[in-house]
């Protein structure tokens, strides 16, 4: 012969809100050590279902769900609980119903944090770097590598006679293009290291940390390959039937006292230099 006493752990973390749907009823049976599990079935509808005892509607109805049921067995005998011991583990109940829903709480502000991280970082078209990354990241690398006097390369791009293919292609087969230029992209600056980045419109950066002129070199050549082995048609560019890039590229040594933004100018300079001379080519511009 067994003694039980069984109380629902709800969803809903306020016990006395409960504990009034329930019109106070405490789920109670003695004799039979299968009680207990007898409760935990739940119909379809996800209202609790209970020998001796009917839980009300409204529990399932306003959204609650039975986490589980926390049991005490006396095994010596048939006896009868005191309003102190279900009391306490109504009490006990109510605070591991607490502990759990803070438990899926802090996993739901990770996963959102993440979501938000993701978001502030990321291009939205193109599922690269967002600018902001790419400031972020460029500038940690520039302070990182002035300390240890390594070299820092960056390669920029941008898509020849776009703004003509958008015209004739149509913005959405634009953005398709961009997104496969971005990944080309990603491709090829493949090092842990790397970050490829959306740095504005058809324009793309790619930082090169701990790299040589002549590594950027060999980065930016496979990039544009990559681009190539694409065959992107291009109907209004002067240069031939697929899509091409114009890259240009700088490399420094940093130093605290130099600013980041003079590699930029100097990459910038490099793929201005490279679109004034025929587009379709890699030029390269060394930093101090």
């Amino acid at each position: 012969m067994t003694a039980v006493v069984s109380v629902p752990i709800w969803q809903s973390g306020d016990w006395e809100t409960v504990k009034q749907r329930l019109g106070s009823t405490v789920w109670e049976i003695e004799k039979t050590e299968d009680a207990a599990e007898n409760y935990m079935g739940l119909s379809a509808s996800g209202k609790p279902q209970a020998q001796g005892s009917s839980a009300p509607d409204s529990i399932a109805s306003k959204g609650n769900s039975l986490w589980g049921m926390l049991t005490a067995y006396n095994c010596s005998g048939v006896r009868e609980w005191q309003q102190w011991e279900i009391d306490f583990l109504q009490h006990l109940a109510n605070q591991m119903d607490l502990a759990i829903e803070q438990s899926q709480l802090y996993r739901q502000l990770a996963i959102a944090n993440q979501k938000l991280h993701q978001l502030a970082t990321t291009d939205g078209l193109t599922g690269i770097a967002n600018r902001r990354q790419f400031d972020r990241v460029f500038r940690l690398e520039w302070r990182r590598l002035a300390r240890e006097q390594l070299p820092l390369s960056l390669i920029m791009f941008d898509i020849d006679f776009f703004k003509l293919y958008n015209e004739f292609y149509g913005h959405v087969g634009g953005d398709d293009c961009l997104r496969q230029i971005a990944g080309a992209i990603a491709k090829a600056a493949k090092r842990a290291g790397d970050l490829t980045a959306r740095y504005g419109g058809e324009e793309f950066a790619v930082v090169l940390p701990n790299t040589s002129a002549e590594g950027a070199n060999v980065v930016a050549r496979e990039i544009c390959d990559g681009i190539a082995s694409l065959k992107l048609p291009h109907a209004r560019s002067s240069i031939g039937p697929y899509i091409t890039l114009s890259c240009g590229s700088a490399t420094a040594i940093p130093s605290a006292q130099e600013s980041p933004d003079t590699l930029i100018r100097s990459a910038d300079s490099a793929l201005y230099q490279a679109t004034t001379e025929g587009k379709n080519r890699i030029c390269h511009a060394s930093s101090h």
